[in-house]
């Protein structure tokens, strides 16, 4: 089956970054500001000034070759979902998270979010089915700070099976996230069902709250996302290459971190660069140049056999318009087509602050096309089609053919929002926008919602504790 393809380095070309991130390792080092990381480290054989940590090479060689290579991530069920990294090249896209702002085409307006609001992204997930796995898109703030983590899980958890990717945002927000887990699918770190983003702070360093992260969440033996987020200009080099080093450094030392401190705790090498733009000192995150980044980690990541994770297939437009398209677009295909495993981004734009469900809808049709560009197509006999041709005769028709019928349903990505009506039909629709389209597609699937439910013991034991704890702020919680 030929399918598109392209790559971007050459094998000495990875070679060469590699062995200038592990120079940066062992002479530059990183930062880290946790005493029980910097001793844990300083035991294996690092040379530490302080805070500043320099990682010997055969540290990270030695952490490489025990960091799991494939990661099975389960449903809600308990039953495999997805298989990443170990030369997997299949794409599982998921919303945008963390979003600070909701965003509304059609009034033109973004206000704060809600805790509904993340049941609304829940739902509307359960629906598309290009966007294979879930996130609570927001930080709501309905709720005091000390309960968004249990917010964002708690409805994630009691509606969908699909997995999840979701950070935490203190300490014990990981640690309650962890807890949820294990009322609803027992032993998490079995059949995990639940990603969790780390960032490192660059340049080059470990906050105190991160590394902690990395800590409770390798003791479970849940997968991390280790995810540089270098700003190439500003917290990064602003050549390519320099952050795609500095990129790389970053990530082999989360790795070692999460392997000293279990041996075997699966590791996604994922990332979240950005550039500063010279005119106006924002952080663009879908520019082509990011999009060279993106392509040069990954095959780094892959040749090194590790899985895969990138914020791509997103906009920093801030309406859902001709530009989010364009970047949107842009950064599906490039997933698609190298096999970014996690794919972090539908309904996202204006710089990873806002989601629009609007935009979530129309993104799911993006994937679908992007997926449909990477899967190629079949050549053998019945799809060369020559008996066919030869049946139909020079000036016949194909579309009564029981071969049309068949290899159409096969063979083509048929969309539900993307214009393609005929003329009259347009019309009698009140020629509708794209934007109008979506919101159209929302409202059905939010009136008519598919639910995930969890078995009653289970989703009782999950209510009780919820609002125990939402009750030592003084909070109900209701969803």
């Amino acid at each position: 089956m030929p399918k598109p393809k392209f790559s971007l380095l050459s094998v000495d070309d990875i070679k060469l970054i590699h062995e200038k991130a592990l120079y940066v390792l062992e002479n530059v080092g990183v930062l880290v500001d946790h005493e029980e990381v910097i001793e844990m480290l300083k035991n294996a054989g690092c040379t530490v000034n302080g805070k500043i940590v320099k990682i010997p090479r055969d540290l990270v060689e030695w952490s490489l070759k025990v960091v799991p290579k494939e990661i099975t991530i389960y449903d809600r069920d308990g039953k495999p979902y997805v298989t990443i990294g170990g030369g997997v090249d299949e794409s599982y896209f998921r919303p945008g998270s963390a979003a600070l702002y909701l965003y509304d085409p059609i009034k033109d307006e973004k206000r704060l979010p809600t805790t509904r609001d993340n049941v609304n992204v829940i739902l509307l997930v359960n629906s598309l089915n290009n966007i294979k796995l879930t996130c609570p898109s927001f930080v709501p703030r309905d709720v005091p700070n000390e309960l968004i983590e249990v917010a964002r899980e708690y409805v994630t958890l009691k509606y969908t099976n699909k997995p999840l990717e979701t950070s935490g945002f203190s300490e014990e927000g990981v640690r309650n996230i962890i807890r949820m887990l294990k009322i609803v699918v027992g032993d998490v770190s079995k059949k995990p069902m639940q990603v969790f983003p780390a960032c490192p702070s660059p340049p080059l360093k470990w906050s105190h709250l991160i590394a902690q992260n990395i800590i409770d969440l390798a003791k479970e033996k849940l997968p991390v996302t280790v995810l540089p987020m270098p700003q190439m200009g500003g917290t990064g080099p602003a050549t390519i290459a320099g952050s795609l080093v500095q990129h790389h450094a970053e990530a082999l030392s989360g790795i070692v971190i999460a392997q000293l401190v279990n041996r075997g705790a699966p590791v996604v090498y994922g990332g979240s660069q950005c550039l500063i733009e010279p005119l106006y000192g924002t952080a663009n995150v879908a520019t082509p140049e990011t999009m060279l980044l993106y392509i040069a980690y990954v095959e780094i990541a892959k040749y090194l056999g590790l899985p895969t994770e990138g914020y791509i297939g997103l906009s920093d437009s801030r309406r859902v318009d001709v530009q989010a398209g364009a970047e949107t677009l842009m950064g599906a295909i490039i997933a698609a087509l190298k096999g970014i495993n996690i794919c972090a981004g539908p309904g996202m734009l204006e710089f990873e602050s806002v989601v629009s469900l609007e935009k979530l809808v129309i993104d799911d049709e993006i994937v679908g096309l992007a997926y449909r560009l990477a899967r190629g197509f079949d050549i053998n006999d019945e799809t060369l089609a020559v008996d066919v041709i030869a049946s139909v005769k020079p000036g016949g028709t194909f579309l009564g053919q029981r071969h049309t019928a068949k290899w159409v349903r096969r063979e083509y990505f048929l969309t539900k929002i993307f214009d393609r009506m005929d003329e009259s039909r347009f019309i009698s629709r009140d020629k509708p926008t794209i934007i109008k389209l979506a919101r159209e597609r929302v409202e059905e699937i939010l009136k008519k919602p598919v639910i995930y439910e969890l078995p009653k013991d289970i989703e009782r034991d999950l209510d009780k504790w919820v609002q125990e704890i939402c009750g030592r702020y003084g909070v109900v919680l209701k969803v």
